[in-house]
């Protein structure tokens, strides 16, 4: 089930195509909706996601672009469960508990717009050669998620997350980046991406310009949030 369908449960006003309803998709109407429907525990989950966007610099993690995966068969049994329960006990209940399969947040799905995949080789050439266009670029990245009806760039949102109680799920989880190697992985990694297609194809493989470009990319983005959580 796609997050809209938890934020126009919970916000039936609520229309992703009105261009005037853009800033109402924010941390805190998800936050929101999400408890309304006992879930709240997912919202570590979404917490992760957007750290994982502001390492990747994705812009696009829309109110269709991240869910949560429940059994159809548990949802009838839920729905059944939940004609036999009182008002008081509706109150009290823990979603979670009505499913025999349980839920799950899905894994992050959909994150093409990212590691600058709008950028000609050109582009790439110049940003490579240049440490104040790369910075420009780094910054200029927006988060779709917005905060208190305002949208920001992806490190400005994990900063108000820094300040609110998510800190600690922010701090462990970038922990286990800050204390491995990291550019040696990403950097291996690329490498290794396209290294059995055959050569017949070779025009299709990943220019190298590009990879020393996404490597420096997600390198420097983990360094900011490493400053970011040291501030």
């Amino acid at each position: 089930m796609e997050g809209i369908r938890f934020i126009q449960g919970a916000y039936p006003e609520y229309e992703p195509d009105n261009k005037e309803h853009r800033k109402l998709y924010t941390f805190q109407a998800i936050e929101g909706a999400l408890s309304k429907f006992r879930l709240s525990g997912f919202c570590r989950n979404l917490v992760e996601t957007i750290v994982f966007d502001a390492i990747i610099g994705n812009g696009d993690r829309h109110q269709e672009n991240w869910g949560i995966i429940m059994d159809h068969s548990g949802i009838r049994k839920a729905l059944d469960r939940l004609r036999t329960l009182s008002a008081t006990q509706l109150n009290s209940l823990d979603m979670e508990s009505l499913y025999d399969t349980g839920v799950a947040f899905a894994p992050i799905y959909d994150s093409g717009s990212s590691l600058g995949r709008e950028l000609t080789e050109e582009r790439i050439g110049a940003l490579i050669e240049s440490p104040l266009m790369m910075e420009t670029y780094l910054k200029r990245g927006q988060a779709e998620i917005h905060w208190n009806e305002k949208k920001l760039s992806h490190f400005e949102l994990v900063r108000e997350l820094l300040n609110s109680d998510y800190k600690a799920i922010i701090t462990n989880r970038l922990s286990s980046i800050f204390n491995c190697e990291y550019s040696d992985f990403i950097r291996g990694t690329l490498i290794d991406i396209d290294s059995k297609v055959p050569d017949s194809f070779s025009e299709y493989k990943i220019p190298e310009s590009r990879k020393d470009f996404i490597c420096k990319l997600i390198v420097s983005r983990i360094e900011i949030l490493k400053q970011l959580i040291d501030a």
